[in-house]
């Protein structure tokens, strides 16, 4: 038995979780496989930036709306930085979450600059 939430593990004969008193499940979900630089067919590049730092934080947008993504880079792990300024960083995504990650970057930060 396992908790939907949390995924805990129980021994049968436990019906709720513990921890988040929701019901338990005989098997869990399977979540869909992570995106890897093999997946690009179906991937979409969203936006380019021009550091990591950048990338990042518009990664992690996306992440905490339940979009996943992927950064890809051409300075080769970071032994070429200068690549990223001609070539830029890309950001990728599932080309079904296109519209609503393009609408979540869109969205303007504090100091009026999209991420």
């Amino acid at each position: 038995m396992f908790c939907p939430q949390c995924k805990a593990e129980y021994r049968a004969g436990f019906a709720k979780c513990s921890d988040c008193d929701v019901e338990l499940v005989k098997q869990l979900p399977v979540d869909p496989p992570p995106i890897s630089e093999t997946d690009h067919p179906g991937l979409v590049v969203v936006r380019t930036y021009t550091s990591h730092l950048d990338a990042d934080l518009a990664r992690t947008a996306l992440e905490a709306a339940g979009i996943e993504s992927m950064v890809e880079s051409d300075d080769q792990g970071g032994q070429s930085p200068s690549m990223t300024l001609t070539r830029g960083i890309a950001l990728l995504v599932r080309s079904r979450n296109v519209e609503d990650a393009d609408e979540i970057l869109s969205v303007d930060d504090e100091d009026g600059e999209p991420i």
